[in-house]
């Protein structure tokens, strides 16, 4: 008998894997790492008495490749995004209900919400499931009975290896946390209705209402930017903005942002919002009926769907009260997976509000986690189309606009001017910028770039820039914390670099690097970037900078990249390339040029995307005409 890969070594998983091995010897091996307790200690001790070995896997996701050859990392999410709607759909037919309330509130938007919170649950199972496939074969794994959704959607995932299931199904303690667990959460912001926290006033004419994730700012040269809203002009209609913790987000130095017509509302006061419209009422009985009928749920996966559209239906009630308080017509949201962007789609096609979102960043496939069902998706061109559109969700109507931050770029050239007169006083001939994929936090096995491969990456660099004194490296990450002074504090390496005055690192911001990645780009001659998260590179060649991007993931990409010089399998390999370039190789002349496919990406490249976007919420604002629905089995119409 092959290993046994176990999710987490524990009594249940334990008396599971002796009934599979019988007589046989077995040997464990735990894919999380191991959790020190006495208990655990007494469990693998009595293992070793009884001659079963435990270890645990040592792996990195992001080394492991499919028989295909692509990252388990990658694989994984895509292969989540099947099981998400598989789980859904099995949830659905179980539960008339469900599909009563997503067929009745329209847009498939509860479907689009469960599937979300399936997702962002099942990938990890997901994730080792396809380790233990690429460690051991014909090996088996052991999964924890998951009670967010249905096991055996994991059944369908392509394996060699043979998943198993222990644990049981934990309805009753389903039951006890989160139906009561929610319907006291519930309670308490009823009885809390003497403190709710105050709408602001009404205004005049309708209205906008904003979800924002990220705080706020007027400077022009930062990420956070409200870059459809032109220079210090007023806008012409309210703009109610709701933050994860109300006005504490928007910064006392910003009361400009006032002036503007931006209103901060407080999150508190959509959840303690006095429902007196009828569509808030019929929401939150909807949403009581649904807690209600979780209490009689057959198996835990049916309990928590219920518990969460309960939660979504009571935040859409709020949503609903407040927005007709308001006389809000339109909401804006970019991000589409928080809990509020879900509950203000329930509420909008009630309440006949028009809802926009846009796209920001150069996605490469679909996940439940960035779909939406907005009424109108600003998008960057044609080409991204079929990348919102899966398994029947999509928004209603497309808008192409061009790159959405491409306004923000003249906002960042004098900087990026002064850097780049700084760096070549240092003796900076050349210089490279690079954009970092997102890295795995310390001890993180599941991750994508683990801290050795990105400081691979990086000392790479960093040897050619102490080598070389004609040429100068200015380095973006995606996140505050992956900045390399930070994530390599004390390394010599990068200490050196610092000290030629020939290195640079842009950081602003507390958790999101909120600098543009344009600023570094114009600073430079050319950009390194990397096929996943490829929108710093899709940002560097719509400012006019030569690009190519990293794939050591064995990531599929478009075909539309293989029409230009810009792919390369290793840092090593492109800067060969560079240096090919830098030296005059006719052959090479055409290295990091996107101008044969940019159109493909962006077909405006005139700076004007934010006026564009713009267009389309006055108009969601002042039109309340509908867009037309989008049938699933065919394309999104598109309209001017």
């Amino acid at each position: 008998m092959g290993p046994l890969y176990c999710d987490r070594l524990c009594l249940g998983a334990v008396v599971r894997a002796a009934r599979l091995a019988g007589t046989r010897r077995i040997e464990i091996r735990e894919l999380d790492r191991p959790v020190r307790s006495l208990s655990r200690l007494a469990l693998v001790t009595a293992l070793r008495l009884a001659g079963i070995s435990v270890s645990e896997a040592r792996f990195f996701a992001g080394d492991l490749r499919t028989a295909s050859g692509e990252s388990v990392f990658l694989a994984a999410r895509r292969a989540t995004t099947a099981v998400a709607f598989r789980a859904v759909s099995d949830a659905m037919q179980a539960v008339p209900r469900l599909a009563r309330l997503d067929a009745d509130y329209g847009r498939h938007s509860i479907r689009l919400f469960l599937s979300r919170m399936i997702w962002m649950r099942v990938e990890h199972q997901v994730r080792q499931c396809l380790v233990a496939d690429a460690l051991g074969g014909e090996a088996m794994v052991l999964l924890r009975r998951s009670r967010h959704f249905d096991s055996a959607a994991l059944t369908g995932l392509p394996l060699r290896a043979r998943i198993v299931f222990y644990g049981s199904d934990h309805v009753l303690a389903s039951k006890c946390r989160y139906v009561l667990g929610s319907a006291v959460v519930a309670v308490g912001a009823k009885l809390r209705l003497t403190r709710r926290a105050p709408l602001p006033e009404v205004s005049a004419g309708p209205a906008l209402l904003m979800l924002q994730e990220d705080d706020l700012s007027l400077d022009r040269s930062y990420r956070t930017q409200p870059h459809w809203v032109p220079g210090a002009e007023p806008l012409s209609f309210p703009a109610y903005v709701v933050t994860a913790n109300g006005p504490r987000r928007l910064s006392p130095r910003n009361d400009e942002i006032r002036e503007l017509g931006m209103i901060p509302v407080a999150s508190d006061a959509v959840t303690t919002a006095r429902l007196e419209h009828p569509v808030s009422r019929q929401m939150a009985s909807d949403a009581w009926a649904s807690l209600r009928a979780a209490l009689s749920a057959r198996s835990a996966a049916e309990c928590v769907a219920l518990s969460a559209v309960f939660r979504l239906l009571r935040r859409a009630a709020g949503f609903a009260s407040m927005c007709h308080r308001l006389g809000v017509t339109a909401c804006l949201a970019g991000e589409s997976y928080p809990l509020d962007a879900d509950a203000m789609q329930v509420a909008a096609a009630r309440l006949g509000v028009r809802t926009v979102t846009y796209q920001y960043s150069n996605l490469a496939f679909s996940t439940p986690h960035m779909l939406t069902t907005a009424d109108t998706m600003v998008v960057f061109s044609p080409h991204y189309h079929s990348t919102w559109c899966s398994n029947g969700i999509a928004p209603r109507a497309f808008v192409d606009a061009g790159y959405v931050f491409d306004g923000a770029f003249g906002a960042v050239r004098a900087r990026a001017g002064q850097m780049r007169s700084a760096l070549q006083s240092r003796g900076a001939r050349f210089v490279i910028c690079y954009f970092d994929e997102n890295v795995a936090r310390h001890r993180d096995k599941y991750g994508l770039t683990s801290r050795e491969h990105h400081f691979a990456e990086i000392g790479t660099l960093l040897n050619l820039l102490l080598e070389d004194p004609s040429v100068g490296i200015v380095v973006k990450s995606q996140f505050e914390r992956n900045s390399p002074s930070r994530i390599f504090a004390g390394n010599e390496l990068v200490e050196r670099a610092r000290r030629t005055g020939r290195y640079v690192e842009l950081v602003e911001g507390v958790h999101r690097n909120i600098v543009f990645p344009a600023e570094a780009a114009l600073a430079s001659d050319i950009a390194i970037g990397h096929v996943v998260g490829a929108t710093a590179p899709l940002e560097a060649a719509c400012a006019g900078t030569r690009c190519v991007m990293l794939n050591p993931y064995g990531m599929a990409t478009h075909p539309i990249y293989a029409r230009a010089r810009i792919v390369f399998p290793s840092i090593e390999g492109a800067l060969r390339a560079i240096a090919q370039h830098r030296a005059g190789e006719p052959a090479l002349a055409d290295l990091g040029d996107w101008t044969g496919i940019l159109q493909e990406f962006d077909p405006f490249r005139d700076g004007a995307a934010p006026r564009r976007l713009r267009a389309v919420i006055e108009r969601a604002v002042f039109d309340p005409a509908p867009a037309e629905a989008l049938a699933p089995d065919r394309e999104p119409q598109l309209t001017a």
